[in-house]
């Protein structure tokens, strides 16, 4: 009888905790999530100042240059 009430103690005691630890992991989870959804930079627009947009627009207009040979098939 004892054996029973002990094991019977035992097993309530252990679902208990995992009870207690499951919701303090929970809360935690949470927390984090608020911190990701409120990170400021996520929802700034994507901007660049007007000097690299004219730089990048200059570079992706300069002539085209042939490719050179490939060295790796020398006789």
């Amino acid at each position: 009888m004892w054996i029973g009430a002990g094991l019977v103690g035992v097993l309530a005691l252990s679902l208990l905790i995992g009870v207690a630890i499951a919701r303090i992991l929970g809360m935690i989870g949470e927390e984090i999530a608020e911190l990701v959804e409120a990170e400021p930079w996520m929802s700034a627009p994507l901007t660049r100042e007007p000097e690299v947009l004219a730089a990048v627009a200059e570079i992706g207009s300069g002539p085209a240059v042939p490719d050179r040979p490939s060295h790796s098939s020398r006789p």
